[in-house]
């Protein structure tokens, strides 16, 4: 190890497999591993604590939080000097399945933490009413996931012909997926014989799937041995061939304080995307050139498919503007260094 690099570890967030999320992944070993500064950076990473120069601890930390446990790391962080970033990618203080005890931990993490990362400016400003100081940095895809730009393929992939509307995230989206699940049957039913939904995770409820009973919906999983988030995107890259990706986000303290994340997965794919017209995309997308941001409203929306599903010419200029802009300005290639800026303020 070279006399110059900085000793980093990263306490993250785990369920009972012990396996970072994905956030883990995005939000810190990506970027703290990335080649452009891992010559300044000797990273080590697990659920637990490691004496380092710096220490990143995420979100929750582990599934039986206390604040306890919280202050006994503390305790460790201060006793070895550590600085101590405090790692928060979510408005899980608005979240309503956190619990009072969670949100205290959150609470206490952020307050005792030389500093708190944050993904956006609405988040900011949330938690900036607890802790001592707050540094932004958006979300970027790592460009070593990426076998290269793809081309803006409009679905030809797909054999069925028809124009694939897609739709993923994580079984949390029940909500936002309620506020689509109108548009999506009338354009279904529609064009029943042009287009097909296909659906990746993001539906827990599975009523809702029940409404498209007989429609053309088809339920993608993701293989055993692609659950980590690198093992994910480099399926997805291989497996997923989208024409419209679809982004709705209810009005909401926590959705506002969400990233465009979803317009990067989408758009690094070649996808031409529909987002929600609330904060997370209203400063990333501009109307008809990278995307369509829609009104919370059933008309909107299903007037935003209908332009997209009718004219396969927006949608190829979408996708590619989209992907141009993705892959020139969201990578970590351009962008890793940001994290570096964060670790040398301390």
């Amino acid at each position: 190890m070279s006399s110059e690099q900085i000793n980093v570890h990263v306490v993250f967030e785990h369920a009972q497999d012990f396996n970072p999320f994905g956030c883990s992944y995005i939000r810190l070993l990506q970027p703290l591993s990335h080649p452009s500064i891992n010559h300044s950076i000797n990273l080590t990473y697990g659920t637990e604590f490691k004496a380092a120069d710096v220490v990143f601890v995420e979100r929750l930390w582990r599934p039986d939080i206390t604040i306890n446990l919280a202050e006994i790391l503390i305790g460790k962080i201060r006793e070895h000097r550590c600085k101590f970033v405090y790692s928060l990618d979510d408005n899980l203080l608005d979240l309503p399945e956190i619990n009072e005890n969670q949100k205290n931990v959150i609470r206490f993490f952020a307050r005792e933490a030389d500093v708190a990362l944050v993904t956006t400016s609405p988040l900011e400003e949330r938690i900036s009413r607890v802790a001592r100081r707050v540094f932004l940095i958006g979300n970027f895809l790592d460009d070593r996931l990426f076998p290269g730009m793809p081309a803006t393929i409009d679905g030809s992939s797909n054999p069925t012909d028809k124009v694939v509307l897609g739709y993923m995230g994580t079984f949390t989206h029940d909500r936002d997926f309620l506020m689509i699940l109108e548009p999506l049957r009338e354009i279904l039913t529609k064009y029943s014989q042009q287009v097909e939904l296909q659906i990746l995770g993001a539906v827990a409820n599975r009523a809702f799937l029940d409404l498209f009973k007989d429609m053309p919906v088809k339920e993608i999983t993701v293989p055993d041995g692609h659950g980590k988030y690198p093992d994910f995107i480099r399926w997805m890259n291989t497996y997923i061939h989208w024409d419209i990706g679809l982004a709705p986000l209810i009005h909401s303290p926590l959705n506002e304080c969400k990233s465009d994340l979803k317009y990067l997965d989408y758009s690094a794919q070649a996808i031409a995307g529909i987002y929600s017209e609330i904060t997370p995309y209203a400063g990333t997308v501009e109307q008809l050139h990278n995307g369509i941001l829609a009104r919370d409203d059933a008309a909107a929306w299903v007037e935003s498919m209908e332009s997209l599903i009718e004219n396969r010419a927006l949608r190829v200029s979408m996708a590619e503007s989209a992907k141009q802009k993705v892959w020139t300005t969201r990578m970590l290639k351009d962008n890793a260094t940001k994290w570096l800026d964060l670790i040398h303020s301390l």
